[in-house]
Formats: C-alpha cells, sequence, structure tokens
C-alpha cells in the first residue's frame, strides 16, 4: 500500500490518488492567483455564437503556467497522433481522451496549480483524425464561471459538454448550477468542425433543467 509523503509542510498523495482527485478538483478546487478570468456569459448564454471554424489552427495555452514537480504524475504521455497535436501546440495532457463515431476529445491543460489543479484546463475535438475545434472559446479556470466540468461522445459523433456556473455571489466550493451545449459533426469541403448547436440547457446543481435558451428567429448564428 502506497502511503502519503511529505515535503516541506504539504502532504503529497500518491500519483493513483491524484488521478482519482482530478475531476472533482476541476470545480472544487481553489484557483491560482492570476488575472481576472474573462466574462464568459457572453458565449455560454448567447445562442448565437459559435467559435470553431475549419481549418482552425490549435489554439495554444496562456504563457506562465507550468508543472509543480509533485503534479509530473498528473501529466498524460501521449498516445495517438491528436496527443501529439495538442502536447506540440504547448498543452500538457490530463485524464483520458474518449472515442466514439469518428469523435475524439483530447483534454488538457496548460499547466498547474500549487494544488495540482489543471490550470487553464479545456478540451478539444477530433473528427477522423483531424482536428475539428474546442469546447469553449477561451480556456477556463478552476472553480470560475464557465469551467468544462465534462464532455462526453454521443450518437453520431455528437458531443455533450457540461459547464459548471459560478455567480458572483455564490460559495466558491460550489457550482451554482450548469449550462449544456451540444456540438454536431459538420463535414465541410475545408474539413470536419465541430459546432455547437443553436441552443443552451441551464440546469440546476440536482439536474433539474431551469430553462432553454434559443436564438431569436432571426438571429445570425
Amino acid at each position: 500500500m502506497q502511503l502519503p509523503r511529505t515535503v516541506g509542510n504539504r502532504t503529497l498523495l500518491p500519483a493513483i490518488s491524484l488521478l482519482m482527485l482530478l475531476p472533482l478538483s476541476l470545480s472544487l478546487g481553489a484557483a491560482p492567483a492570476r488575472a481576472e478570468p474573462p466574462d464568459q456569459e457572453a458565449w455560454l448564454d448567447n445562442p448565437t455564437i459559435t467559435w470553431n471554424q475549419p481549418g482552425d489552427d490549435i489554439l495554444s495555452p496562456p504563457e506562465g503556467m507550468g508543472v509543480p514537480a509533485f503534479c509530473q504524475d498528473l501529466v498524460r504521455e501521449p498516445e495517438t497522433d491528436a496527443d501529439r497535436q495538442i502536447v506540440a501546440a504547448g498543452w500538457k495532457l490530463v485524464l483520458g481522451y474518449e472515442s466514439g463515431w469518428g469523435t475524439t476529445i483530447v483534454r488538457a491543460a496548460g499547466g498547474f496549480d500549487g494544488n495540482c489543479r489543471p490550470s487553464p484546463f479545456t478540451a478539444f475535438f477530433f473528427v477522423d483524425g483531424r482536428y475539428a475545434g474546442r469546447s469553449a472559446p477561451i480556456p477556463a479556470w478552476p472553480r470560475t464561471d464557465g469551467a468544462l466540468a465534462s464532455a462526453t461522445v454521443a450518437s453520431g459523433g455528437a458531443v455533450i459538454a457540461r459547464y459548471d456556473r459560478h455567480g458572483p455571489n455564490g460559495p466558491m466550493c460550489c457550482p451554482d448550477g450548469a449550462t449544456i451545449i451540444i456540438f454536431a459533426v459538420d463535414q465541410t469541403p475545408d474539413g470536419p468542425v465541430m459546432r455547437p448547436n443553436p441552443g443552451r440547457t441551464l440546469v440546476a446543481p440536482d439536474g433539474r433543467m431551469i430553462r432553454q435558451i434559443t436564438p431569436a428567429p432571426g438571429s445570425a448564428s
């Protein structure tokens, strides 16, 4: 049995324990010191906004985020060509990739904070091995509005993504709810692209649907 070890005044869990805690820490942990994150409301609550285009380059991570030595075990080694493309763009692979119906989701971090939380964090989409977009126009930081909570491949290669919502007066430990966006594969002459469907579903912390946001008639997408 592998026991925790202590470095200075910090107790470090074994690598397998950190991996088990990683999904929870994306939402519950303390965010690193940084500039104020960008406003997520514009794209999360506006169903007419899209950001993925065929032929896009892979977004580079923000500068200045490293990987503390005690977080190194959380960085996944590249296994696929999609993994290698993400690493070549400067990202650190975290968690496993997910594939189905020709769609692959690769999760990545720009670095890690002092508590080994991916900071910032996003997911990239590939269709039939070709880069097809990302889960958000900008990476998100732990426990901030718009942080990606989960992304799952669905039937036909669609992706169901869930984003934590944090209001200005809510507790930092716990999201006030979530926004769900469904991405669909669009096979264009310039290559595949994952486009967010023109609609948003807002849910309460217990999973109950609060309301749906749909584009106004005649609005551009």
